[in-house]
């Protein structure tokens, strides 16, 4: 069976958002099984509803991504946003400076990884949440 990772919803995102780097973010992805925020929908949403109005997506392809999001979902393990995380969240962000929605991502990584899944590495694509995500001990895999 594969083993867990933590992934961010940068490098989620490359498994529905065509880059030059989806390819390598796609075999990564596959070759995990994911742990993720239950966050991560909506700002995937964002994400997609930022690229729609830039002109980068056309409706019907906007749509198609969020049926293929809706369908995944059902194979993560989806992290609740509880009391606890959001606390650990405030630590995170005192320790590191880290943005809001990425100290959400990084608690919830952190107590996944606190409750037995020592190994667990966190997989983004975003450089500044990677620099905090190593300064709090997590592995991280994907930043180019």
């Amino acid at each position: 069976m594969a083993p867990w990772a933590y992934v961010d919803t940068s490098l989620l995102a490359a498994r529905y958002i065509a880059t030059p780097d989806a390819a390598r973010f796609r075999r990564l992805l596959r070759s995990h099984r994911l742990g993720a925020s239950a966050i991560t929908p909506a700002e995937l949403s964002s994400v997609l509803a930022q690229r729609r109005a830039a002109g980068d997506l056309v409706e019907s392809a906007c749509d198609a991504i969020l049926q293929r999001l809706a369908d995944d979902r059902q194979y993560w393990d989806s992290i609740p946003v509880t009391e606890e995380v959001l606390s650990k969240a405030e630590a995170v962000i005192h320790r590191t400076g880290a943005r809001t929605l990425d100290a959400v991502h990084l608690a919830s990584a952190l107590l996944r990884r606190d409750a037995g899944l020592l190994s667990l590495p966190f997989l983004t694509r975003d450089a500044r949440q990677a620099r905090a995500a190593r300064e709090l001990g997590l592995a991280v895999i994907g930043v180019p």
